[in-house]
Order: structure tokens, then C-alpha cells, then sequence
């Protein structure tokens, strides 16, 4: 039974844990350790600088250090890892499941990663090497190889004794899978089908033939998407040719999700492989910079544009005032359009299929939105400089300016997917650097066509 915190982790708590550090008091913060969940543990070590963290983490036991250091931030279990020695990571690494152990090898360098698996047994250390072969962010990447199967011939009896034997092993036991004398999958048992029939009764007989899998080199989002599809909590991860090697579980997909967001928003703000509690000045300014050089790129363009139009602001002076107003709308609509587009595609509820539908749909929502701003920037405009030509081409501009923005917004995730480059790209620097330069051609175009005379 896993622990439960009794301890709320606050501000306080934090200070008298760094108080005890500080004064060296391992006996006093081993026992308080040993009554918290890792996850507040890890909490707790993500409050502490780089020394304490690394002082506290030699205290906790090896078993619930393997828990714990699942748990941490990417920045914090870096640090840590760095401080172990190879033996000291090998003892964490033989308490996890595969999957997490071929995860936490796969972010050492690799003269350590090759020195740990030398320390691991030879059964564990051959396991983790089979999950490396697969790309990270693959089923292959993310499942585990602790699983139960049986042979469609055997009895529920001998189905039930394998469950019993290889739960030693298998945490979290929800289905068993069903193989041919090849491997490969045939079928699916739940555990409480086992328990419902009778002893004698042949796997065959009671299986369910009909078995949602994941290929190993699938992508991890489209299994997230199954799960979501079809209400899982356990699949079985099959080679191309249907052979059982994996299962991927319920909890394993939450951390999928959890970073598919993670780098989706990442991207989205134009900081790709950004930590949020990576404290390296350094890092942090190499992820960002080329992002923020397409941004300037794309707006010394907009810029050069704007240049092209110099006799119109000169002519009309007034023009100048409202082109932060049209900037800022179309730019606003097509994060919305996009932002949007690139969640409905991560979930699956948007499908390539439904491009058309997609982009009539935020056309028309975009006109709507564009003539009731139109009408009251027009109203506006009027008034405060009083001259109703003005503003009608300032709040015709400004329908037309928002109307593309969502078809850009709309079209570039959907292109990109198309291409099969990751669309949370589009809702950067990209989408920016075009509506800019797109919105300030349509503005002072339409301005120059109806307002500056030859």
C-alpha cells in the first residue's frame, strides 16, 4: 500500500526541512521522509537548492528513492543523477519497472548509461537495452516489458496460477493477454473474467478476439488518442509482424499527455525544450533565441512593408493611430483560430478529414467577429477624429485584416500536420511573423487605395 502524506507542504514545512538540512540532522529528516508519498518528497526537493536536494536524496532509502525520482522535474533529476555515482543509479534503477529504468538511462550521457547498465543483472540490464532501441516518444519508447500472458490452449486454472506467479513482478494487473504458440496476440482476458468462469473452462472459449494493440513504432500521441477513444487503462504493444512485447498502462499515458501539453505550449510561446524549473541562464536563452531571430526576421519584413506605404501615413496621418488597434486584433484572432486547430488535432476530435468544415466554420465565426469590431471601431474612429471616410476604411480594413488572420491561423496547423511537421510550431513565431506583415498590407493597401489621391 503506497504512503500517504499526512504533512502540509508549505512554506513553513520547506524552512524547518532546510533547517535540518542545514544543521545535518539525517536522523530527524529520515524518519519525516519515511512517513511521505514520493510525490511529496519530490516536492519538497524541488523547493531546495541544488546541495540540500542532493544531501537530502542520500538519506532516503534506495527502494523509495526509485519512486521518488520519477516523480522530480527534469531540472531537479538531472542535478541528482549527476551527483550519483554509477553504483548508486544502478540500486535505484533495479527497483523500477523497464520502462521508467530505460527512462532515466536514456538522460545520462553515454560513458555513464554504458558503465550503469554493466552494474545492472544481466535479465534487467538486457530489457532496458531492448527499450532503448525504440524512439522515446514511440510505443515502443514508452512501454514496459512486465506483463502477463498465456497460451490460448491452457485452462483457466493454469491462467489463473501464471497471474499469481508473474504478479510478483507486474504491478497494476488489469488484463491478460492471450498469445499463439508464436507469440503473437490473439486475444484479451480481463482478470475478473477469470474469476467469473469455471477452472477448466479454455482461454479460447472465454477470450475476447476482438483486441484494440499499438504498434512499437507508433507515436505515442496516436496511443494517448486510443486510450482516450476507447476508455483504457491497459493496451498490449505488438511488433509490425503482431507479436506481444509490451503493454502500455493508464498512468504511463497520463505523463504522455502531460508533456504532449507541455511541449505544445512550449512551442506555442516560442521556448521548444524548455524546462519550466530549469534555473540555467544559458539553456534557457539557447532555446528560446532562434525562435525570437525568426520573430525578428519576420518582422524586419512587416517593417520593410510598412516602408512601402510612407506617402499614405504622410498623406493620412491619422492611419498611424490605429495600426497598433489592427495589429493587435488580427493577431489575437489567429492565436485563437490556432490555438484551437492545434488542440482539436492533438485530442483527434479535429481530422485531416475535416479541413473544410474547419476552416468555414472559423471564416464564418471571423466575419461575425470582424463586423461587430467594425462597427464599433467605426463608430469610434468617427468621433474622435470626425471624418466618417476614415473610418469607414479604418473598420473595413479591420473586417478584412481579421478575416485572413483566421484562415491564416486556421490553414497553417492544418498544412503543417499535412506535411507531417508538429503544428504547435504554427502558433509561434510563424503565425505572427505572417499576420503582421499580411495585416499591414491589407490595412494600408485598402488606405491607399480609397483615401491618398494621385
Amino acid at each position: 500500500m503506497r504512503e500517504k502524506s499526512q504533512i502540509d507542504i508549505d512554506k513553513e514545512f520547506i524552512s524547518d526541512i532546510k533547517d535540518l538540512v542545514d544543521s545535518k540532522a539525517e536522523y530527524l529528516l529520515r524518519n519525516i521522509l519515511s512517513d511521505l508519498h514520493p510525490a511529496d518528497i519530490s516536492e519538497i526537493l524541488d523547493h531546495l537548492d541544488e546541495q540540500e536536494r542532493n544531501f537530502v536524496f542520500e538519506i532516503i532509502d534506495t527502494e523509495k528513492a526509485s519512486d521518488v525520482i520519477l516523480e522530480l522535474d527534469t531540472a531537479s533529476r538531472e542535478d541528482i543523477l549527476e551527483h550519483l555515482d554509477e553504483v548508486q543509479i544502478s540500486e535505484i534503477i533495479d527497483e523500477m519497472q523497464s520502462d521508467d529504468a530505460a527512462n532515466i538511462v536514456q538522460e545520462l550521457d553515454d560513458e555513464t548509461a554504458t558503465r550503469v547498465l554493466e552494474k545492472l543483472d544481466f535479465e534487467e540490464s538486457q530489457e532496458v537495452r531492448e527499450l532503448l532501441k525504440y524512439e522515446e516518444d514511440t510505443a515502443g519508447g514508452i512501454m514496459q516489458l512486465e506483463f502477463v500472458d498465456v497460451y490460448e490452449t491452457e485452462s483457466v486454472r493454469q491462467a489463473i496460477d501464471e497471474v499469481r506467479e508473474k504478479s510478483k513482478d507486474v504491478q497494476k494487473i488489469y488484463d491478460i493477454f492471450v498469445v499463439n504458440r508464436e507469440g503473437i496476440l490473439v486475444g484479451v482476458v480481463s482478470t475478473e473474467q477469470l474469476l467469473m468462469v469455471g477452472p477448466d473452462e479454455v482461454i479460447s472459449d472465454i477470450m475476447n478476439t476482438d483486441v484494440i494493440s499499438a504498434r512499437t513504432n507508433e507515436d505515442q500521441e496516436e496511443v494517448a488518442n486510443r486510450f482516450k477513444k476507447y476508455d483504457l487503462v491497459t493496451l498490449p504493444v505488438v511488433t509490425p509482424a503482431g507479436k506481444l512485447v509490451g503493454r502500455v498502462t493508464i498512468d504511463d499515458i497520463v505523463d504522455v499527455i502531460e508533456q504532449e501539453a507541455s511541449e505544445d505550449v512550449s512551442k506555442m510561446a516560442g521556448s521548444v525544450d524548455e524546462d519550466v524549473t530549469e534555473t540555467s541562464t544559458l539553456r534557457i536563452s539557447r532555446s528560446r533565441l532562434p525562435w525570437l531571430m525568426t520573430a525578428l526576421v519576420g518582422e524586419l519584413v512587416a517593417a520593410f512593408v510598412l516602408s512601402r506605404f510612407e506617402t499614405s501615413l504622410n498623406a493620412v496621418l491619422a492611419l498611424a493611430f490605429f495600426l497598433p488597434i489592427i495589429m493587435a486584433m488580427a493577431g489575437n484572432v489567429a492565436i485563437q483560430c490556432s490555438s484551437i486547430v492545434i488542440r482539436g488535432l492533438a485530442t483527434g476530435e479535429i481530422r485531416l478529414l475535416d479541413v473544410q468544415r474547419q476552416v468555414f466554420k472559423e471564416l464564418r465565426v471571423a466575419m461575425v467577429n470582424g463586423v461587430v469590431l467594425g462597427v464599433i471601431l467605426s463608430g469610434i474612429v468617427s468621433f474622435w477624429i470626425g471624418n466618417l471616410e476614415v473610418a469607414l476604411v479604418v473598420s473595413v480594413a479591420l473586417v478584412c485584416v481579421i478575416f485572413f488572420a483566421a484562415l491564416n491561423g486556421t490553414l497553417f496547423p492544418l498544412i503543417l500536420k499535412r506535411l507531417r511537421v508538429d503544428p504547435a510550431l504554427a502558433a509561434g513565431p510563424f503565425v505572427t511573423m505572417t499576420n503582421d506583415t499580411l495585416g499591414i498590407l491589407i490595412y494600408l493597401g485598402i488606405a491607399t487605395l480609397f483615401l491618398v489621391r494621385p
